[in-house]
Parts: structure tokens; sequence; C-alpha cells
């Protein structure tokens, strides 16, 4: 027989999963986001993706002269880039990457913009073309992370998220020049796009990548108070709550209460209906993270969400979701609750009837 895998391997392959949807996904909104023309065609995409040896040699020669490189050319590149085995074959070709260099810290906007779109497709393709891509680009990006260009900002840290979650030796790389500081002062940034961007960053980094207790109080001080894309945010607070050096700073600003709150508005009516990828990725992110503030030792995140009148309904909507994880990570949190060492949870879940609860709804996810 097989070996199961212990509960931390089997986290860790969980969170490497994660890493990689999110990443496929994150990708698809960029490129959908990116469209010029909105009629563009699914068919003239499939086409501008298929890409020869031939022609990637091609176009990969012409990036090489600078002076007679078009824009069309490099977004050509990028375009065959988002095949990954493309991106394996174009960093074989001798003097690729450094051409891409030179684009990427060249004095034309809108070719250093390409050009760091690039690196970030080639970041998605394997450890070794990350590794690469850190080595000879890595400077570079940190250093734009604070120039004026909003668009370059975004995609430079889409590429540093990617090439951290991609390989843990780029991350060392990059973090040795400070990657750390930089992707949190982005956190303060003014524009909201650079915040998502900054955040999408974090939330691959942390699920792969290790930060210091003091980075990661700093990143929960100021996850804490955005505004800009929930969902990312979420996704990001469930992230921190997975280490309990965050706990008083959640407390402070109710995050659990927060929490409840917001799935009573996502879950508070049978069937959950969660039309979108979205709002199942919000209620998932809000119910991991009410699990894990539950378990903090003093009881007061569990007491905020056990007080909210709601609770019990949504819990009960949550046990019979039609999304399996999602009756499992229901099945968790009521386990963690019933679980407490505070007499006075004890005494709440009991009057709740949590445990009924459970049992009326135990069946295999």
């Amino acid at each position: 027989m097989a070996t199961s895998e212990s509960p931390s391997a089997k986290i860790r392959h969980q969170m490497r999963k994660e890493s990689e949807e999110d990443r496929l996904y994150q990708r698809s909104k960029t490129v959908n986001r990116l469209r010029k023309n909105l009629r563009e065609t699914e068919e003239d995409l499939k086409s501008q993706n298929v890409f020869t040896l031939e022609e990637l040699a091609a176009v990969t020669a012409k990036i090489k002269h600078a002076s007679q490189t078009s824009l069309l050319d490099l977004r050509t590149l990028k375009q065959a880039l988002f095949n990954p085995m493309n991106a394996v074959h174009f960093l074989k070709i001798t003097g690729s990457l450094q051409a891409l260099v030179g684009h990427l810290t060249g004095r034309k906007a809108l070719h250093q913009l390409e050009a760091a779109y690039i690196c970030c497709n080639l970041a998605t393709a394997n450890e070794h073309s990350c590794d690469a891509v850190a080595n000879s680009a890595g400077p570079y990006l940190i250093q734009y992370l604070d120039c004026q260009n909003i668009s370059l900002q975004v995609a430079c840290l889409w590429t540093l998220g990617n090439l951290s979650s991609g390989s843990s030796k780029s991350f060392g790389i990059l973090q040795a020049q400070g990657l750390s500081n930089c992707l949190i002062n982005c956190l303060r940034n003014p524009h909201s796009e650079v915040i998502e961007a900054a955040v999408y960053a974090l939330c691959l980094m942390l699920k792969s990548c290790e930060f210091s207790s003091d980075q990661r109080k700093e990143i929960a001080s100021l996850a804490v108070g955005l505004k800009c894309c929930k969902e990312d945010v979420d996704w990001l607070l469930y992230l921190l709550s997975c280490n309990s050096d965050c706990d008083q700073i959640f407390l402070e600003n109710l995050i659990p209460q927060r929490c409840i709150i917001t799935l009573a508005g996502l879950a508070r009516d049978a069937p959950i209906n969660l039309d979108t990828l979205s709002a199942l990725r919000s209620v998932t992110a809000l119910v991991r993270t009410s699990a894990n503030l539950c378990s903090e030792e003093s009881g007061k995140a569990a007491l905020m969400i056990l007080a909210h009148d709601s609770f019990p309904n949504i819990f009960n909507n949550l046990l019979q979701a039609s999304h399996p994880h999602l009756r499992e990570e229901a099945q968790w949190l009521g386990l963690t609750l019933l679980r407490h060492s505070s007499p006075e949870i004890s005494q709440k879940t009991c009057i709740l009837g949590l445990d009924k609860l459970m049992n009326a709804n135990d069946h295999p996810c």
C-alpha cells in the first residue's frame, strides 16, 4: 500500500496547488484587461498563440537589435511566451535574455513595459526560467517598483511575485536585494492598481516563501486597512492568519467580526449561490480566516464570530454548500470552535447547537 501523506505534506501540496491556480487565474484576468480591442475574438487569440520554433527564433532575432525592434515585435514575443514551452526554447537562444533586459532598461517606456510582461511570462515556465530572469532582470524589476509609471510598476510586481513563488532560489536572489520591504511599501501606494498587484505578489510569496515575524506584522497592519481588490485582500488576510504572529493585529481591527459580517452577505441564503469564481474565492478565504483566528487562546475571535445573530444559519448553509471544499472548511471551523479550551465558548457552542448542526450534515465531501 502507498504511504499516506503527513498533514504537513498535504498542506504544502495544497498551498502549491492554490499558488499555481492563482497564477493561472490572475494571468487570465491580466490578458483580458490588457486587450485593447474588446472585439478581439477567441480564434484571433488562439492563432496568435501558435508559434513554430522557427517563428520564435525569428522574432527573438529581431529584438536583439534594439534600434530596429518595433513595439509589435515585443508584443508578438510576449504572446508567444504565454506558452511555457516557448519560454524554455527562448532562453536557449544565445543572447535572448540579455537582449530582453536591454529593452527593460532602455529609454522607450512602451518597450520597457512589454519587456516586463515578457519577463512575467518567462517566470511562469519553470524554476530554471525563474532563476535566469531573477539573476538578469531582478535588480531592475525591483528598482522600477519606485518609478512613476504605474503600468510598469504593476508589470514588475506581477513578475516578481511569479519569480519568487516559482523558485526558492529566485526568492533568495530577490530577497537579498530588499524585495520584501519594497513590496510592503507598495501597499502604501496611492494607486489601487499598484496595491492590487502588490497584494497578488504577496499572496504568492506567503504561500511558499519565508517572511520574518516583523514583516508579517507590518503586512497585516497595512492589509487590514485596504479598501480595494476585496477578493485578493481576503486571500491575503487568510494567508497571514495561518501564522499566529498577526493574531493581535487582527483582533484589534475586528477582523473576525468583519469576516462573519461579509459571510452574512454571501452565504445567508440556502443554497449558497456563488455564481462567480471571485465570490467562491472570497467565501473560501473568509471561512479559513475565521477558523484560523478561532483557534487563538484568548477566545476573543471565536466569541466575535459566535456573537453574530446569523452565524448558526451561515454555518448550516456552509455545511450544505454544493462545493465540497466549502463543506470541509465549515467542518474545520466547527471543530475548531467545539474543541476550544474556553468554557465560555463551549457554553456558547452548546447553546447554538453547533454539534447537532454538524451531525445533521455529516456526509462525505
